[in-house]
């Protein structure tokens, strides 16, 4: 009896365990089945099926719109030494300060440093720059205080006095998107163009503001994520923005070319997830009782890094997320909390600007 009984108790733990594990196996089937494929203009084309549809622990804003041409890529990219900085350093000189006489006071592996007696240049061989008149940069604390304006969604009309003449944040906007798509893309080596994201008006003295123009690389059609963070040791996304102030109607004080790189190979991705089953599936993957309310929804590039101590990373498109809005900081006046949905594999994270780290 002791004998059959153990036998029994055995028999009866092996299928207990054989059937968890197909039933383990069954429920990641169906969360894999939930994710469907199609092609890449079929899914844009689509995109606008989920307004109006409900789900258990997020809502969706009431319109929707990708920004996105009609094919995309899984881009292998690195931050290899790929320009001539110093060749660089004069073109942009010539642009920004012309009859002015440049000179390099600087030259290392990765950075070349000119000025001139009204400005500095700081170029790098990744083709990241900056240029600063009188070698200002962004009043450190002054954007936080500023007033806040996302393009697409908020009036630009207010106007502000800069150097004693009104300036209006759509005129700001409207000249930084022309001057970089006109005067700058030599310089923005993988761009098909910028656009601008966001905008911020801050006093820097008793009378006058500056205008800062926050705006987004676009590869070949796509938009590139402005979200995430390149500091942290666990990094996914980095972050890539082109950054304009006016200190003046017209006038610019401040260029800055954030975290660029070197696209090394591009594989078209044929097929990629639909946005109805990604949200599906992410339904499944969030916490019950999960309350998201989603602001924004978009399709982007992102710079997705493994480890921060390789140099090579990809560009992946992703289904992008926007639940929240953090404090705003001094790196980033568009400051989120993005749900990032991968559209190759449906991998899923969640990042925050402002505390520069990962939820989920």
């Amino acid at each position: 009896m002791n004998k059959k009984g153990k036998l029994i108790i055995a028999i009866s733990a092996a299928a207990v365990t054989a059937a968890a594990a197909v039933t383990a196996v069954i429920t990641l089937n169906r969360e894999e089945k939930i994710l469907k494929y199609d092609t890449v203009s079929q899914v844009i084309g689509n995109a606008g099926n989920v307004i109006g549809t409900e789900y258990e622990n997020f809502t969706l804003p009431d319109t929707l719109s990708i920004d996105a041409s009609g094919k995309l890529y899984n881009i292998k990219a690195d931050l290899s030494r790929n320009c001539d900085k110093r060749e660089k350093l004069t073109e942009l000189a010539q642009l920004m300060l012309p009859e002015q006489e440049l000179s390099v006071t600087e030259e290392g592996a990765d950075c070349i440093i000119g000025k001139t007696d009204n400005a500095t240049i700081w170029y790098y061989d990744d083709s990241t720059f900056s240029y600063a008149r009188k070698e200002h940069t962004v009043p450190e604390g002054q954007l936080k205080d500023g007033k806040k304006y996302i393009v697409g969604k908020d009036s630009l009309d207010d106007r502000f006095v800069l150097n004693g003449e009104e300036y209006s944040v759509r005129e700001a906007v409207e000249y930084a998107e022309d001057f970089a798509n006109e005067k700058l893309m030599p310089f923005l080596v993988n761009d098909s163009g910028v656009k601008a994201e966001a905008a911020c008006a801050f006093k820097v003295d008793e009378e006058n503001y500056w205008i800062y123009v926050q705006l987004r690389h676009y590869i070949d059609g796509c938009p590139v994520s402005t979200s995430g963070t390149a500091l942290l040791d666990e990094a996914f996304m980095r972050p890539q923005q082109l950054i304009i102030t006016f200190d003046g109607k017209n006038e610019i004080c401040h260029i800055e070319n954030n975290y660029y790189s070197n696209i090394i190979e591009k594989t078209e991705a044929e097929r990629i997830i639909t946005l109805e089953s990604a949200l599906r599936y992410l339904e499944k993957q969030l916490a019950p009782g999960s309350s998201y309310i989603v602001s924004e929804l978009s399709l982007c590039y992102c710079a997705r890094v493994e480890d921060i101590g390789n140099d090579s990373f990809e560009y992946r498109p992703m289904w992008c997320l926007t639940v929240g809005r953090s404090t705003p900081d001094n790196t980033n006046i568009h400051p989120r909390e993005i749900i990032y949905i991968d559209a190759l594999d449906g991998k899923i994270c969640c990042f925050d600007d402002a505390e520069m780290t990962f939820i989920f």
